[in-house]
């Protein structure tokens, strides 16, 4: 369905209802009012070298596409492993135990892993099981909760669960009304975790959606901030409403005011005060802590992804992104000491104060790794410029080498690296340096270049995996794929269990034969939603899902760039 348009929605106002419309509108402003503000903030950039790419053709012009067949077929296999176990063991529930067998209600009951699943039965051709779990998905009821203390995550539900229902729409042809009508009440159930400020909730406890409204408290996050926009700007194109687009439009121009108001302008703190009458409460003179790992990802990953799904009618997400683009390049990323002067890069942390000096740690997590693929898609979205794709080479060899690195090829949840000094620019691979710095953290065990770990378990997360399939779809190099087959090929032998696929303990060791000792008894809805469809797309044929004409959400959930979009960026 296209966009509504101006004109479109003003025809919907000319009825005989006009009027007691009108009356109750005036009545929910004087006893409910929130502030929503229309269109885009007036604010502009000073920054005069954006130049906005006109056409955008995103992946490469492969010659011959083709599919990996054997690779591919080895994937399958174990997403159908996975799916087999839930569905014999822990159909409907949220997730299944891969060990025990048993269930784990994580989001209220209302089968995450089963909707999370949807579009992959859809894209592994998986037809019957993909009909029989929309049948299931239809029989929910969204409004039922097994338990009044269920808490709702509206962050995760909106990545997840809407998500997840649009892209199957979307991915099946937009044929199934069922699935349609589902994201539609998914969305209306998520409109009640806002408060009157705007400001989405963190958690909302289930009898709260019968219309008793939520306060958002002083702990927002960027991502909870931002995450909402590609899932809410899609189901108003799908259902021609836009209260979900007013709703992400609020949050993005909270953003944007805040935008150039923090201590490294362009560059968001992880938390706001969400507390204030009008939205997010201006930033206080207390420390800032900046990072693109949890609690700020998604946020910058939907700055291009919802300047891409929106095509021609806006590019204000598009110079969000700009505008923090040179600042990730100058105070997040950094070249850490690696073995043979490694030419890599990660994103660190910053803590600011406002009398001291910025404090920098080279902590990553295995969260920022999806960011390799968004500096890919960016360089073929939204700014012309060629040094991002080699950023992106860099940011995601980094999280290859992490993982080639460990005895179990598998890279840790959070590790800590050592930053290149100013005093060595040619990053010099300095041994005396490394033992000492590991030895200070009272681990001479590590692998090199590792300084720390302070999360050694894998989690089967999805990164490091979505940046190489962008990697390999925009640039057609075959060694991303051959990158791709080691991590799969370890990820499988060190989580491969009776029901499904288990966590790792820690992804420090080889626990050939010893695997079940190194496991942990869960499996996330997101192993089948992105991980494996990442390592699936990565061997399948390129036109298979292509970037230029599906977006793809935090959650690996592919949305339909409507045809009249596609193509059409900004001159």
């Amino acid at each position: 369905m296209a966009w509504p348009t101006v004109g479109y929605l003003r025809r919907q106002t000319r009825s005989r209802y006009r009027y007691p419309v009108i009356l109750v509108l005036f009545l929910l402003y004087v006893f409910f009012p929130i502030p929503w503000p229309s269109g885009h903030a007036p604010y502009e950039y000073s920054n005069h070298h954006l130049t906005f790419r006109g056409t955008p053709v995103i992946q490469h012009a492969f010659t011959t596409p083709s599919a990996d067949t054997g690779r591919l077929k080895a994937v399958k296999a174990e997403f159908v492993h996975a799916y087999n176990a839930y569905r014999s063991r822990a159909w409907m529930h949220d997730e299944v135990k891969p060990l025990s067998g048993g269930t784990h209600t994580q989001y209220c009951g209302w089968a995450a892993t089963l909707i999370d699943a949807l579009d992959t039965l859809y894209i592994m051709g998986l037809e019957e099981e993909f009909e029989e779990a929309v049948a299931a998905v239809h029989r929910m009821k969204l409004w039922y909760a097994p338990s009044l203390a269920c808490s709702i995550n509206p962050f995760e539900m909106t990545i997840r669960h809407l998500g997840g229902l649009l892209s199957a729409y979307d991915i099946s042809g937009q044929r199934d009304e069922r699935l349609k009508r589902k994201a539609v009440g998914m969305g209306e159930m998520l409109l009640q975790a806002f408060g009157r400020n705007g400001i989405q909730c963190r958690a909302i406890l289930w009898p709260r959606l019968w219309g008793w409204p939520c306060t958002p408290n002083s702990g927002v996050s960027f991502a909870r901030m931002g995450s909402q926009l590609l899932e809410f700007v899609r189901l108003s194109m799908v259902s021609g409403k836009r209260k979900w687009s007013d709703r992400a439009d609020f949050a993005a121009q909270e953003l944007l005011r805040v935008q150039n108001k923090s201590r490294i302008p362009g560059l968001w703190p992880r938390n706001f005060d969400g507390t204030c009458d009008q939205g997010l409460c201006d930033l206080t003179d207390g420390p800032q802590f900046y990072t693109t790992a949890s609690g700020a990802d998604s946020s910058y990953e939907y700055f291009v992804k919802t300047h891409l799904l929106y095509g021609a009618v806006d590019d204000s997400y598009a110079r969000m992104w700009a505008a923090a683009l040179p600042q990730l390049k100058k105070h997040i990323l950094f070249r850490p000491q690696a073995p043979n002067n490694a030419d890599l890069l990660f994103p660190g942390e910053i803590m600011t104060f406002k009398d001291l000096p910025q404090s920098f740690s080279g902590k990553v997590e295995h969260l920022s790794c999806f960011l390799g693929g968004l500096f890919a898609l960016s360089s073929r979205t939204v700014i012309d410029n060629t040094e991002d794709i080699e950023i992106a080479a860099k940011l995601t060899n980094g999280c290859v080498w992490a993982y080639e690195s460990t005895a179990s090829g598998i890279m840790p949840d959070t590790v800590v690296f050592e930053p290149c000094p100013p005093s060595n620019p040619k990053c010099t691979w300095n041994e005396l340096s490394f033992a000492a710095n590991t030895r200070k953290h009272g681990d001479a065990t590590l692998p090199k270049g590792f300084i720390k770990v302070e999360r050694p378990e894998y989690l089967l997360r999805p990164e490091a995996i979505e940046s190489v399939f962008y990697m390999y779809r925009i640039t057609g190099d075959e060694i991303w794929r051959e990158k791709g087959w080691r991590m799969f090929t370890a990820i499988r032998d060190a989580s491969r269990a009776k029901y499904g696929h288990a966590s790792v303990a820690n992804a420090l060791v080889n626990a050939t034969g010893q695997v079940e000792e190194n496991q942990m008894d869960k499996m996330e809805s997101f192993w089948l939603s992105e991980t494996l469809k990442y390592f699936y797309l990565l061997f399948a044929d390129p036109r298979l899902v292509s970037l230029d004409e599906w977006v793809f959400n935090t959650e690996g959930h592919p949305f339909r760039i409507d045809e009249e979009y596609r193509g059409q960026m900004y001159a």
